[in-house]
């Protein structure tokens, strides 16, 4: 069940150029200079399946 959502997951996921990659993160930032507060770590959530 866990393979074929993270199928899914793949299969939805758009496809990102590295220049449009490089686009982003200019105009976003790095995930590491984010503000703590600003962001929620789903990475417990992911790996538990929920």
């Amino acid at each position: 069940m866990r393979e074929e959502r993270l199928l899914l997951c793949h299969m939805l996921m758009p496809y990102v150029s590295d220049q449009e990659q490089q686009e982003l993160d200019t105009t976003f930032g790095l995930p590491q200079d984010y503000e703590t507060e600003d962001v929620t770590d789903l990475t417990d959530w992911i790996k538990n399946d929920y």
